[in-house]
């Protein structure tokens, strides 16, 4: 049978003891380093995603109006939280004197032009 009087390394040893192991210091400090380092291996990430999303929705926008808006002096993308279609990128065409025609919703993370109705 064992017992704690074979193991002098374990002399004196509580199993459980109801003090923490660490300070409260320690503790505070621990905590913010992890979330210090969830947030410089997240945010990057982030910012390319996003940057990413909003090249081409440019670039998108800028080929959906070239093509359906002939008379068109420019293009303006925006994210909306509200758009008609919904959350995501939506691409507008600036026509003479500076008034917007919606083109439509390019989505979260836009890949093309949106199609042409052949109706």
């Amino acid at each position: 049978m064992w017992e704690a009087d074979d193991e002098p390394e374990l002399a004196g040893w509580e199993p459980f003891e109801q003090r923490p192991t660490r300070s409260r210091g320690a503790r505070v400090a621990l905590r913010i380093v992890v979330v210090l380092g969830i947030v410089a291996l997240v945010l990057p990430t982030v910012v390319v995603t996003v940057g990413i999303a909003a090249d081409s929705a440019e670039r998108s926008c800028a080929l959906a109006v070239a093509r359906d808006v002939p008379d068109e002096s420019g293009h303006v993308v925006r994210f909306e939280l509200f758009a008609p279609q919904g959350v995501g990128w939506t691409c507008y065409a600036v026509r003479p004197g500076d008034t917007l025609f919606y083109m439509g919703s390019l989505g979260l993370i836009p890949a093309g032009p949106p199609a042409t109705s052949t109706t």
